[in-house]
């Protein structure tokens, strides 16, 4: 009897620790970021389901906390993910940060310049801009919160990475929060070939 008293107090006082997690194999909710939320790096609404048809790597990420994605970047570099087997989304949650919000979607920005010039370097300026999309590695796209809609709509805990693997129809393949290590990475990349390749 007082152990059931006991747990009916608890779930009185965490009605939602234990299940308003992620969980694996249900759909992400319709998340969208308006462009009062933030939205896209050059501007508009951004929509969750855009991402469907493909695998995808969405990850919350505080700003100045981007280096916990190293392994990440390690294992989307060594294991040759191409832009037609995923995608990669990088929300930014702006809010955490101390930084204005313009001066992280400036660095942002000239992030992505960065790289582009280093990969027309490499291959070539006409390869870099007319490469065959099976050829074309994944890149990532940058997505900004600025209102915490992200971290609110799924009641996500205040670590500075949460990283969802969704298949191609927007379903919860895999959720995680905190450091990566470089197996998690590789694992993720190496599920998104599988399924970016099944019908």
């Amino acid at each position: 009897m007082y152990l059931f008293r006991f747990l009916i107090i608890i779930l009185a006082v965490f009605p939602f620790t234990a299940w308003s997690q992620p969980v694996q194999g249900v759909p992400i909710p319709a998340l969208v970021l308006t462009e009062d939320d933030g939205g896209k790096l050059g501007g508009g609404s951004w929509h969750c389901s855009d991402m469907k048809g493909k695998p995808c790597l969405l990850v919350l990420i505080h700003p100045d906390k981007q280096d916990l994605l190293a392994p990440l970047e390690r294992a989307i570099e060594e294991i040759h993910l191409y832009s037609n087997e995923g995608s990669l989304v990088k929300v930014m949650d702006s809010r955490l940060s101390w930084k204005p919000d313009r001066l992280i979607q400036a660095s942002s920005w000239f992030g992505q310049m960065s790289g582009k010039f280093i990969e027309a370097k490499e291959n070539g300026l006409v390869q870099a801009l007319f490469m065959d999309r099976k050829n074309k590695p994944a890149s990532w796209a940058i997505v900004y919160d600025q209102n915490l809609v992200f971290r609110n709509t799924l009641h996500l805990n205040d670590r500075p990475v949460h990283i969802f693997l969704l298949d191609k129809r927007g379903i919860i393949v895999s959720y995680f929060s905190g450091k990566p290590s470089d197996a998690d990475a590789k694992g993720w990349i190496q599920i998104m070939k599988k399924l970016g390749t099944t019908s």
